[in-house]
């Protein structure tokens, strides 16, 4: 997640973010993020989107095999993946290797997005050794799995891959931040590989978030696709910790596909929901503001340290990321059906 300075100097940590208590619907029912659930198949169901197969797929998504991703992302061999370092070139060639395997096809010839950022702006933001040049080369992520009836439609998962690198003394593996976020999505790339999708489902490692939402930044005014044939965009950051419930951010101007995200928790989950207004914290940001609906979920009330070399794999709570990476492959899946 990016820190937000405001115009007076002072500093608004995301931090803020996951201590924020937010406004909500009450419900009957809930429960927590760190709990594990009952299978979804026990469940009685009232539609015809949800059937046998994508709910056996759902139930079995394991919250240990994605903290297994996130071990590999946060890894000392990724250096810390920032933007521009050899560390985030091998965690991107890690997560295209992901997408192939997934059945997830690069939009082109190649699964990188790649373009250029000043050198002086990425190292005023984070850590990065040996930049000779007045530029560094960097790329997004970029896979898609086709629709079979839709495919000029998406839905889009999305998640950072950059963190912020390494010092001469330590390095910044971010966990949390945003290792969690890229292994659900490479999770629900992987899951969805065993079904047909109408709509195309689009998914992206976004580069360059820590120093301003770059990436996505490059993705709107580049954009591969038709930008308004996106019909759904998740976007996931800070996915790893917070017993509390998922924050839903970006709901403003989206009352329907807020209610159709509150009817699937209802039905299916019974998670505290908050929500929030759009804002620059995270790269559903320019997406929202093209008037796509694009949602930034995060779990909120966590423990997990931020920005620092503390935000390590082993503290990811492997049944809040099982919970998450079950409730987004929901919502993915509902989101791909025409009309919805």
């Amino acid at each position: 997640m990016k820190v937000i300075t405001s115009s007076n100097g002072g500093l608004l940590s995301a931090v803020l973010f996951l201590l924020f208590v937010p406004s909500h619907n009450s419900q009957s029912q809930v429960r927590r993020l760190d709990q594990p659930g009952p299978s979804l198949q026990s469940i009685t169901r009232t539609d015809s989107v949800f059937d046998k197969t994508i709910l056996q797929l759902v139930d079995h998504v394991s919250g240990k095999d994605i903290r297994s991703l996130i071990d590999t992302l946060a890894s000392d061999s990724f250096e810390g993946r920032a933007t521009g370092s050899i560390g985030f070139d091998k965690a991107a060639h890690f997560v295209a290797q992901h997408f192939e395997q997934s059945g997830v096809i690069p939009l082109g010839n190649s699964y990188f997005q790649k373009f250029k950022i000043e050198s002086r702006t990425v190292k005023s933001k984070v850590f990065i050794q040996n930049t000779p040049s007045d530029s560094i080369e960097t790329m997004n992520v970029i896979g898609v799995k086709p629709g079979t009836t839709n495919p000029d439609e998406y839905v889009l998962v999305t998640a950072h891959l950059d963190h912020l690198g390494k010092t001469l003394d330590s390095i910044y593996p971010g966990a949390n931040d945003n290792a969690s976020g890229v292994a659900v999505m490479m999770t629900v790339a992987e899951i969805l590989k065993n079904v047909n999708t109408s709509r195309s489902v689009v998914f992206i490692a976004f580069t360059g978030e820590e120093v301003g939402l770059m990436g996505s930044a490059f993705f709107v005014t580049h954009p591969p696709i038709d930008l308004k044939k996106i019909k759904f965009m998740i976007n996931l950051d800070l996915v790893g910790s917070g017993s509390n419930g998922i924050m839903v951010q970006g709901v403003d101007g989206h009352d329907t596909e807020l209610a159709e995200i509150k009817r699937i928790n209802q039905t299916y989950f019974q998670f505290e929901i908050g929500t929030r207004p759009n804002s620059p914290n995270s790269d559903q940001y320019y997406f929202h503001l093209l008037g796509v609906p694009a949602f930034f979920l995060y779990a909120y009330n966590g423990t997990m340290p931020y920005h620092s070399p503390g935000d390590t794999a082993e503290k990811i709570d492997a049944a809040v990321v099982e919970n998450v990476a079950k409730f987004v492959l929901m919502n993915v899946w509902n989101f791909t059906k025409k009309g919805r």
